[in-house]
């Protein structure tokens, strides 16, 4: 179900039905699909929180999204790219992966930034030769703010596993700055 369109644009088909009964079906373009939410080129503007069906042949069946971010589009003017994040597909929390941080961290951490730092770790993994800005780019819109939040704990967690930096180490330095 993953794919990155950007080359070759996938033909879809966007359809919202209205309070009043009305349902109105959109031609549109798939530029991105993840596991839990996608990017697509369409012709119409929709606000963010609109229930549309997708239908799409790398999907299986109609698919409910919710757009979670629009904008228009840099490439093609006279379009808007919307984020569509899946509502009947919700990531599982783990309640294993919860304890861990809250021990390391002291607190609790919210459930938003442990599944943007699972998101922006993977975008990061995927496309090492891809500029940051990019990375953040390909992401849904709404878990872009707390991505940047978590940004340098992910940078250093990758760099660390890379063996190209001690976070441990960095992070016992800024201490010592702050706390002099």
């Amino acid at each position: 179900m993953r794919g990155d369109f950007h080359n070759a644009p996938v033909p879809i088909r966007l359809s919202c039905r209205y309070a009043n009964g009305l349902a109105l079906s959109f031609a549109a373009r798939a530029l991105w699909c993840g596991e839990d939410s996608m990017r697509v080129l369409c012709s119409q503007h929709f606000d963010p929180g609109v229930a549309l069906q997708v239908s799409a042949r790398f999907l299986e069946g109609n698919t409910t999204c919710r757009v979670a971010g629009v904008r228009r589009s840099r490439k093609h003017r006279s379009a808007f790219e919307l984020d569509l994040e899946f509502i009947e597909k919700q990531p599982p929390e783990t309640p294993a992966a919860t304890e861990v941080v809250e021990e390391k961290a002291g607190r609790t951490v919210p459930a938003e930034l442990i599944r943007a730092a699972g998101e922006l770790a993977g975008e990061l993994e995927r496309d090492e030769q891809k500029p940051l800005s990019q990375v953040f780019e390909a992401l849904p819109s709404a878990l872009r703010p707390p991505a940047l939040i978590v940004c340098a704990a992910a940078l250093l967690r990758l760099l660390g596993e890379k063996n190209a930096a001690d976070g441990q180490r960095l992070l016992a330095a800024l201490r010592e700055r702050q706390n002099p």
